[in-house]
């Protein structure tokens, strides 16, 4: 009787083993040409690179500035490219160091305060009334690159690729649970969680060992859930439920200046007014 074609079966175990290995799931003898051949793939596979995705010149220059190497996104050609022709009015007041975001984030959580970006984009008040914070590009359910704006019914971006117009995409009164995670060392990953098991995921990317725009978002929510989570039986937001409050801001150095934070009031609503 011939041998049957074991090939393909060989070829699957050998990646099994790959990835156990990869994991430290299995002890090999060091040495032993699969090992070799194993660290050989590993290091093929994390190369660090930039994903491939269709700009125009000016769009490019602009989306750069935020772009960094990883191995996720290494050469991946299915993203999509929602831009705004505003662009640039987008980027202008965006752009925070890693140690702003970081006070910005603290203060908001110890302020359990809000922010309330008077000086974001005009072009955003066509969409939304009140803009909380925004992050001028981002990967969201990782083939889509745009812009996000978080306002108080939750993040908003360029859902669909026919308009260049804002809705909503994450909606807060469906969400349940969000994590904030490294997906690696440059990318920085909200995961939002909704009543129904579905999820969303957002990229940012950032240098090694930093946060991001998306820890603000975070930031938000944890002083926010609460007020959510309150709401979910509401016709509308039962605001101040969970004691945070807002504070105002009319452009962007305001945000990580601590003498703003301690000087200016926080409004916090009473939620006896909200049922």
């Amino acid at each position: 009787m011939a041998k049957s074609d074991t090939s393909n079966t060989d070829k699957y175990f050998d990646f099994i083993m790959i990835i156990n290995i990869y994991w430290g799931r299995v002890l090999v003898k060091e040495g032993s040409s699969f090992v070799n051949y194993a660290e050989e793939m590993i290091d093929k596979n994390s190369e660090l690179g930039l994903p491939v995705i269709d700009f125009s010149v000016s769009e490019e220059k602009i989306v750069n500035i935020f772009l960094k190497e990883s191995s996720n996104y290494n050469g991946i050609d299915n993203i999509e490219a929602r831009l705004p022709k505003w662009m640039k009015s987008v980027v202008s007041p965006a752009v925070l160091t890693p140690d702003q975001i970081d006070i910005l984030s603290e203060q908001i959580k110890k302020n359990k305060a809000i922010p309330v970006l008077k000086y974001a984009p005009k072009e955003f008040f066509n969409f939304v009334k009140s803009v909380w914070w925004f992050v001028p590009v981002a990967i969201w359910k990782e083939d889509v690159l745009s812009l996000i704006v978080v306002d108080k019914n939750g993040l908003n971006s360029i859902a669909f690729s026919d308009t260049t117009e804002i809705s909503l995409i994450s909606p807060f009164d469906r969400l349940t649970e969000y994590t904030l995670d490294r997906l690696e060392p440059t990318i920085e990953r909200l995961t939002l969680i909704f009543d129904n098991g579905a999820f969303q995921t957002f990229d940012f990317f950032v240098d090694e060992g930093e946060n991001g725009y998306l820890s603000i978002i975070a930031a938000i929510l944890d002083v926010r859930m609460t007020t959510i989570n309150k709401s979910k039986e509401s016709d509308g937001w039962k605001e101040g439920a969970g004691g945070e409050g807002f504070i105002q801001f009319d452009n962007v150095a305001q945000l990580y200046d601590l003498k703003y934070w301690n000087k200016t009031e926080i409004s916090r609503p009473d939620p006896r007014m909200f049922g």
